[in-house]
């Protein structure tokens, strides 16, 4: 019977429509009646009045469903009770004949809703067989994804690892040669940009990493500003001429048009284009060529990245900005990076309402990337709001600062850059002394680190706005970066929010604007 279901079940003939079902259902009530008629000559004339509607129910119930087989059952009672043991003429029905009518009219109808419930219960167990064998592709398919999300990930600790060894390296070494006091004034200023480079190249890695969790957390803020395309471009290029220069590279830029706007962030939209530049730069041999190529095309902006380096294999260009996906590289890694950079361009591009595809001949063969953004209209439409800033204003150097970090090595260096910009400096390393300081000095400034024992910098930053008359500018200075510890900071009373290591410049640049906005005041 379960073969002969498959075979109904495999030639699709159910589940039927309900007039379908009935008109067989009556079909085969039909044959059962000729049937049972045919065999009139060879049975006795109420013999076996049942024989050939057991069949008909059976398959009626199995094919059509319950009701019909019900209906062919009653149909079936009443017709051998008419037909084949009352026949016309005779006088009546025995006890014998009303019991053996009730008994297979009780079978009939058993028969049929337990042929009813076979076929459901089949139905059923192969609608979960069925379930369970896509469950299992299902299963199968995320069990793949995630052996080689594991793998992506034991290459990007491995490469971690290794990016950041390389610049721990000169950054010891220089560490070792100053400690020595051998070294002339000349071979100390080699020494410190040695340095700087090497905390730069630290600082932008953490800084991707750290993107890398605001973008899939959805936690980025763009600040949003009237931009011109050429002028993004152009700071990218900035930012990767050393690498151009290094590996002699032949880089062109085309604008082919006069004036493009955008409206983003000019941070984010600077980032997207170095990354793709770095990207091209570190994957184009020596002597090679990369061309840049900006463009308006239809009513977006359109930037286009060619190379002809090492390029991609066809199934990996969908993969290409996918997180911490790379290509094949050399043992030697000599193309360096964790595998993120474009993860980060694809996201920030769609961010900013635009999308950026990848494209490859082949290995050896070069790769093309390109961006679309939205066009912005003319200035005279943009918002003042999100025109482009002004230069920060002079500083003349007299502030009084307090910083606050238990590192001591940290504050040390600190102070001593502040003190180099001609600014009075206070050190202390616990809440309580910086509390009993401040009261003392008045500070114009105080520069906090967040995680502070004791009282963190946050609870510090509330009492001093408490105690003291005038409250100073207060910024944070954290290796705490996520946008919650901005938050954080801010409804603490801080002012401005630096992550470590800070950005000297910028810095520099806010401690002049506070000295020319007391200077005012004091003037005033």
């Amino acid at each position: 019977m379960f073969l002969m279901q498959d075979i109904w079940y495999g030639a699709k003939l159910r589940p039927l429509s309900t007039p379908v079902r009935y008109a067989i259902a009556l079909a085969l009530f039909g044959l059962g009646l000729g049937g049972r008629f045919a065999l009139i000559g060879l049975l006795p004339p109420t013999g076996f009045p049942f024989l050939t509607f057991f069949p008909a129910v059976m398959i009626t119930a199995f094919v059509a469903g319950l009701w019909p087989g019900v209906m062919v059952a009653l149909l079936s009672i009443l017709a051998a009770w008419f037909h084949f043991i009352e026949p016309p003429g005779e006088a009546g029905m025995t006890s014998g004949d009303l019991i053996a009518l009730a008994f297979f009219s009780l079978i009939l109808l058993i028969d049929c809703v337990v042929i009813h419930l076979m076929t459901a219960a089949v139905a059923r167990a192969r609608a979960t067989g069925e379930e369970l064998v896509r469950n299992e592709a299902r299963l199968q398919a995320l069990a793949d994804k995630l052996q080689q999300a594991d793998l992506r990930k034991d290459e990007f600790l491995a490469m971690l690892a290794h990016e950041l060894r390389n610049p721990l390296a000169p950054i010891a070494a220089a560490a070792d040669l100053l400690g020595m006091d051998i070294m002339g004034k000349d071979d100390i200023r080699k020494t410190s940009q040695i340095i700087v480079r090497q905390v730069k190249h630290l600082t932008r890695m953490i800084d991707d990493l750290l993107d890398v969790s605001r973008v899939t957390r959805g936690l980025v803020r763009l600040e949003q500003q009237r931009l011109d395309a050429a002028r993004v471009v152009t700071e990218a290029v900035e930012q990767i001429r050393p690498l151009l220069d290094q590996r002699r590279q032949n880089f062109s830029f085309r604008n082919n048009a006069s004036a493009i706007f955008v409206l983003g962030d000019q941070k984010r939209l600077v980032q997207v284009v170095a990354n793709l530049l770095n990207n091209a730069a570190k994957f184009t041999p020596d002597g090679g060529s990369i061309e840049l190529a900006l463009e308006l095309a239809d009513g977006q902006v359109r930037l286009t990245l060619t190379d002809n380096g090492a390029g991609m294999a066809p199934d990996f260009v969908d993969q290409s900005f996918e997180l911490f996906a790379q290509g094949e590289r050399a043992s030697d890694r000599s193309q360096g990076g964790l595998g993120i950079g474009l993860a980060l361009v694809r996201s920030l591009v769609e961010l900013h309402g635009g999308r950026v595809l990848a494209a490859s001949e082949g290995l050896g063969k070069g790769s093309r990337f390109t961006v679309w953004l939205p066009c912005l209209a003319d200035l005279a439409q943009t918002p003042a709001a999100l025109r482009e800033p002004g230069a920060p204003p002079c500083a003349d150097k007299d502030l009084k600062v307090l910083i606050v970090d238990d590192n001591i090595d940290a504050a040390d260096m600190l102070a001593m850059f502040v003190e180099s910009l001609g600014h009075q400096v206070v050190i202390e390393t616990s809440s309580r002394r910086a509390l009993e300081s401040a009261a003392r000095m008045l500070p114009q400034v105080c520069l906090l680190d967040i995680g502070l024992p004791e009282m963190d910098g946050n609870q510090l930053a509330r009492h001093l706005r408490a105690r003291l008359e005038t409250a100073p500018v207060f910024i944070a200075i954290t290796g705490y970066g996520q946008e919650q510890d901005r938050i954080n900071a801010m409804q603490a009373g801080f002012d401005h929010h630096f992550v470590k290591p800070v950005d000297t410049a910028q810095l520099k640049n806010l401690l002049s604007a506070i000295d020319s906005a007391a200077a005012a005041l004091t003037a005033g």
